[in-house]
């Protein structure tokens, strides 16, 4: 997390940097959603060492706890759904897009777009097993890409040989294969870990998933009245526990709404409402 706060901060410096003669800053807010969210609680630390921006308010949307913990909930449901069979998983995307085709091909003028995906899951209805195929299937595809891009620029021998010359034409189909077997756990593991243990051959496995989250910033975020969060109670990348360190660790600064899962509930106006009142307070 230091890290990417690091590289996120750069960014925002440089932008600023090429506009604040042209333009007039009365305040600067922050705010972020998701892995966002606990990104913006680490770069608004860093904000405060460094005071090269001042960020007046920071909102926290729909942010982990831990990454650790939010992203093997997410995994999970890859292998109670699907298991370690990759022609099952290409056999959920198949029946996701011939659904999606029989609503499409039903229509007389439609955009592929958040409101038609709306309106076929209407219409479909997915249970809950359904929609946790989808979910971990989806996070699986994420994570094979993921750690096979990080695999080669880092050369860490975890999918591919370090010494492997790909190119355009190279076949990747076992690599797929091979990929679609391994856990975010995996990854871990095999390369996230020892690519940071280079670096620092003292950290540990244990140090790396408690620092990866915002527990580190636990007695910060307690004592800072710029800083707020709104989430969700049935947010599904909360696990036991971690609602409740929210709400003890912002208190009143805290805004909890019913439902909304993650990130779902953008476009509500208690979401919109909540989040107006934060900025205006």
């Amino acid at each position: 997390m230091p890290d990417d706060a690091r590289d996120l901060y750069r960014a925002m410096r440089l932008a600023y940097e090429r506009v604040k003669d042209r333009i007039e800053v009365s305040d600067v807010y922050l705010t972020g959603y998701s892995l966002g969210g606990t990104h913006a609680a680490w770069v608004a630390k860093l904000d405060e060492q460094e005071r090269a921006i001042g960020f007046a308010k920071v909102l926290l949307l729909n942010p982990s706890v831990s990454l650790y913990s939010s992203v093997t909930a997410l995994d999970a449901m890859y292998d109670r759904q699907v298991g370690d069979d990759p022609q099952a998983a290409q056999a959920i995307i198949d029946r996701v897009f011939t659904r999606f085709a029989e609503v499409y091909t039903r229509e007389q003028d439609v955009s592929f777009d958040g409101y038609f995906l709306y309106r076929a899951y209407q219409e479909f209805q997915p249970g809950v097993e359904a929609r946790e195929r989808l979910i971990g299937t989806s996070f699986r595809y994420a994570l094979v890409n993921l750690a096979f891009t990080a695999d080669v620029m880092s050369q860490g021998g975890y999918m591919v040989p370090p010494d492997a010359a790909l190119g355009s034409t190279t076949s990747l189909t076992n690599l797929y294969k091979h990929a679609f077997r391994q856990s975010f756990v995996d990854y871990l593991d095999g390369l996230y870990l020892p690519y940071f243990q280079r670096r620092e051959p003292a950290l540990t496995r244990e140090r790396m998933i408690r620092e990866a989250g915002l527990l580190p910033l636990e007695g910060w975020l307690e004592g800072n009245p710029r800083i707020g969060v709104i989430t969700n109670r049935d947010d599904i990348i909360l696990q036991p526990g971690e609602l409740a360190w929210l709400e003890r660790t912002f208190g009143p600064r805290a805004v909890v709404l019913a439902s909304g899962g993650h990130c779902g509930n953008y476009q509500r106006r208690d979401f919109a409402d909540a989040l107006v009142r934060f900025f205006q307070r």
